[in-house]
């Protein structure tokens, strides 16, 4: 933990329209239950579910007749 001892982050932007940031997705948890091997394996599901959330942001503003 950079900021936080003893707890490690991961975190992945919330985008709307020309990449204009609207939140984050994040999950923290405490570093001594989480393994390197997991760690990436988070990195890696929380990156993915941002883009999912992404897509169905972009995909509900075109449907709502929004101008991304």
């Amino acid at each position: 933990g950079e900021v936080t001892p003893g707890v490690v982050a991961v975190a992945a932007p919330i985008l709307l329209g020309d990449n204009n940031p609207q939140g984050a997705l994040c999950l923290t948890s405490n570093e001594a239950d989480v393994t390197p091997e997991t760690l990436d394996r988070i990195q890696e599901e929380v990156l993915a579910v941002s883009h999912r959330i992404n897509a169905q942001l972009g995909d509900h503003e075109k449907s709502n007749g929004a101008v991304a």
